[in-house]
């Protein structure tokens, strides 16, 4: 090696030095130089003559394993580790490329990469998704969770999936596994296995909780011997329902609050999954909740559980994405609004026309003296959010018209003590009723949360004022993906503003108490009044819960859906 300061060459051996004369001028002081990589100079295991390198190197015979040392050491017939089916080289971005070779697909020799066992199967694409597997991609560059086979024991499948007579690693039998999964746990061993009837329910918020506990009673009715467990409020309890864990973590609203409980979510998720694998239900119902209980569908889509979706996720109104989603995880779609079923057929999901629950809910005239409803949630932040508006406008509105009585709603698993010592520290005496229902019948006017709440007011004939209050963030995240010109679900379906929104910094005690006082009175109030009766014309009076737990039933049955069932009864 020749020292700092001077040219240097490439050392190869059989070429003469050249003499202390013919080296040229000195040049400034570099690096020494360093022995080059093996894969800088060739990607591949065949090296060149000249390299001085001791190490594995090609001999005449070519055939693959035929290697010997490099000069100095003592020739090996084979220098590769035991279980390597292809020798490794740095590919791009430094990632580890394991080739191809005649003993079968390569394998990395160290735990936590993916491989594929040579002659079992599997796409030999690199991307390629694989048929005997759904839902998991197979090939050599399959790299993260669910793709390929892990080189280490990883989680074992839940129960409810059947192993019997499966193809893959350290089974016997002449099926695959994806012949297994197709098969589902109704056959094991070639046959029938009797199962009780299981049903997976999920529902989080409090609607979704009286929504499911109608369809519960319904299916109970039906079929006398069915076991309903999962997620579930108080009403789902008393239709019985066999609750898993309390489902208040999910009544969040926006980013910032999901992520502040995302931790509780997860751990929520995990024992939904532990209990659906002891359980092996036959099918789930799951009620709203998309972003929780989408992720649900994707697993009890892999253990072959149809799902039945009740009440669909808005992707008429923001993030479409989920259409893709709710077509690939879900069997069947109850919509509840008519224009739902138009929109997600189009894109080829199975949906039906239910009705909505609140479908033939009866008017009420209006009592004496006026009374002015207050709404504001039935989500612990958003009465934290939304209360001291709502007071401060009704406040407002109790000293211009005295014969105002104020009602307060409190929604199920709030302290009604609580919220009315909040109303008297600001200097208003309220009234406390249990629901939005009861707090609405007989109202003059209504400050509501946006929600179903602002229905229930429409189809009770009580012109409302909507409010509503978000996070900065998720106001900001959500305003530009946000495809309607409107909120409420009273101005969407009547399809302009016949209920006056105020959101965000616009839902001020000054602002709301103005847009009640219009509708005291006046055009304002006809207007509201009028669209109210065509909101009512198009829903119907057709209750949606006898039709939902007929889905659910043929699912129970044939997990082919309703038209397997028709076949079997």
């Amino acid at each position: 090696m020749p020292p700092p300061g001077r040219a240097h060459r490439a050392l190869q051996p059989g070429l003469p030095r050249l003499a202390q004369g013919d080296r040229g001028p000195a040049l400034s002081p570099v690096r020494a130089a360093q022995p080059l990589h093996r894969a800088r100079h060739r990607r591949g295991r065949v090296l060149r003559s000249h390299d001085p390198r001791s190490g594995p190197r090609p001999c005449a015979d070519r055939r693959p394993g035929a290697f010997r040392r490099g000069p100095g050491l003592a020739p090996a017939a084979r220098t590769r580790p035991r279980g390597l089916g292809a020798p490794c080289v740095r590919g791009r971005r430094g990632r580890r490329v394991f080739r191809h070779s005649a003993r079968g697909r390569a394998r990395p020799n160290h735990p936590g990469h993916f491989r594929r066992s040579p002659g079992r199967g599997g796409s030999a694409h690199p991307r390629r998704p694989d048929p005997s597997r759904p839902g998991r991609w197979a090939g050599r560059f399959s790299r993260g969770r669910g793709r390929g086979r892990p080189a280490f024991p990883g989680p074992r499948l839940p129960r409810c999936v059947d192993r019997t007579g499966t193809g893959s690693r350290g089974r016997r039998g002449g099926r695959s596994r994806g012949a297994a999964d197709r098969a589902g746990p109704e056959r094991r061993g070639g046959e029938p296995v009797s199962r009780p009837l299981r049903l997976l329910v999920v529902a989080g918020e409090a609607s979704a909780d009286a929504h499911g506990a109608e369809v519960v009673r319904c299916l109970t009715e039906r079929r006398p011997d069915i076991e309903c467990f999962g997620l579930g409020g108080e009403r789902l309890v008393e239709a019985g329902l066999r609750r898993i864990a309390d489902p208040g973590v999910l009544n969040v609203v926006g980013v910032s609050e999901a992520l502040r409980r995302l931790p509780a979510i997860r751990r929520l998720f995990r024992a939904v999954l532990a209990e659906t694998e002891r359980q092996r239900p036959r099918a789930a119902l799951l009620l709203d909740l998309p972003d929780f209980n989408l992720r649900l569908a994707r697993r009890l889509r892999r253990w072959n559980i149809p799902v039945v979706y009740y009440i669909a996720p808005q992707a008429w109104a923001w993030r479409r994405s989920r259409v893709r989603q709710i077509r690939r995880r879900v069997a069947r779609l109850c919509a509840i609004f008519p224009f739902e079923a138009a929109f997600f057929s189009s894109f080829g999901i199975p949906t039906e026309y239910v009705g909505h629950p609140l479908a033939g809910l009866p008017p009420a005239s209006p009592e004496q003296p006026p009374k002015l409803a207050l709404l504001p949630g039935s989500r612990p932040r958003e009465v934290e959010r939304l209360l001291p508006p709502i007071l401060g406008a009704a406040r407002i509105l109790a000293r211009r018209h005295p014969e105002l009585r104020p009602v307060l709603a409190v929604a199920p698993g709030m302290d009604g003590a609580m919220l009315k010592d909040r109303a008297r520290a600001e200097g208003l005496e309220v009234e406390t009723a249990s629901g939005g229902q009861e707090a609405l019948r007989g109202a003059t006017v209504a400050l509501c949360a946006s929600g179903t709440a602002t229905l229930e007011a429409a189809l009770l004939e009580v012109p409302v004022v909507i409010c509503y209050k978000v996070s900065w963030i998720t106001y900001a995240m959500v305003r530009p993906i946000f495809r309607l010109p409107h909120v409420g679900i009273v101005n969407i379906l009547a399809g302009r503003a016949v209920a006056p929104e105020l959101l965000q910094s616009r839902a001020r005690p000054e602002a709301l108490a103005a847009a009640a006082e219009r509708l005291l009175e006046g055009p304002d109030r006809e207007a509201a009044l009028r669209a109210f009766g065509e909101i009512r014309t198009a829903l119907g009076d057709r209750r949606p819960a006898p039709r939902v737990a007929e889905i659910v039933e043929s699912f129970l049955v044939s997990p082919a859906g309703p038209a397997a069932a028709a076949e079997v009864g």
